[in-house]
C-alpha cells in the first residue's frame, strides 16, 4: 500500500479488522478542526513518509465524520475513545496505542517497532 486511507464505514473497519490476521495496520483517530490533532496528524505524516509500507496498511478516521466507526474501532481493540489516537494493531488486536501530545514521530517509531 502506498497512501494514506480514509476508514469511512463500518464495513470497511470489519475488512480491515479481518485482514488484520495477515496485514499489519497502523491507524490515526483525529479531528481535523483541533489543534491537537492536527499537530498528531503532522507527525503522523512525517512518519508515514519514511516507513516502510509493504507489509503494514496505513489509515485515518475522522471522529467527527465517522463516530460510530471511530467507536467501533476503540470497542474491538479494547482501546478507550479517543482523539488524536494512533493504534498499530496485528493479529485483532491493539498491539501499541498512543493519545493527545503523545503522539510524536520518536513515539510512534517506537511503536512501529511491535510489528516489524
Amino acid at each position: 500500500m502506498s497512501k494514506i486511507q480514509e476508514i469511512q464505514t463500518l464495513k470497511q473497519w470489519e475488512e480491515i479488522y479481518m485482514k488484520s490476521a495477515e496485514r499489519k495496520a497502523i491507524i490515526l483517530k483525529y479531528n481535523e478542526h483541533c489543534v491537537i490533532c492536527q499537530r498528531a496528524y503532522s507527525e503522523f505524516e512525517k512518519f508515514f513518509s519514511q516507513y516502510d509500507k509493504e507489509n503494514v496498511d496505513v489509515y485515518i478516521i475522522d471522529v467527527v465524520r465517522s463516530k460510530p466507526v471511530s467507536k467501533q474501532v476503540a470497542n474491538d481493540l479494547e482501546v478507550t475513545h479517543q482523539s488524536p489516537q494512533l493504534i498499530i494493531m496485528k493479529d485483532f488486536d491493539s498491539v501499541w496505542c498512543d493519545n493527545h501530545q503523545s503522539i510524536e514521530l520518536k513515539n510512534i517509531q517506537a511503536g512501529s517497532r511491535k510489528i516489524s
